[in-house]
């Protein structure tokens, strides 16, 4: 029964946070950049509401700046 309700719970907190990432698409907030990945010219953030981000384009790692939430950021 334990697992059975630890895994109902894991289900439920996955969809809140889809359905919280859905109402922050369009929003803007802040990302700290914290890791690249050089083959996909990708880095991997922060934002301010401890969101894990991708993030396209020629930045360093470190850099804190103004990110708007778009669908293929998570």
């Amino acid at each position: 029964i334990k697992k059975e309700r630890s895994h109902i719970l894991l289900d439920l907190s996955n969809k809140f946070l889809d359905d919280y990432k859905r109402f922050l698409i369009g929003k803007v907030s802040n990302v700290l950049l914290e890791k690249k990945d050089d083959e996909e010219d990708l880095f991997y953030g922060t934002t301010d509401e401890y969101i894990d981000v991708k993030v396209k384009g020629k930045f360093k790692t470190g850099q804190y700046l103004p990110f708007i939430y778009k669908k293929e950021s998570f």
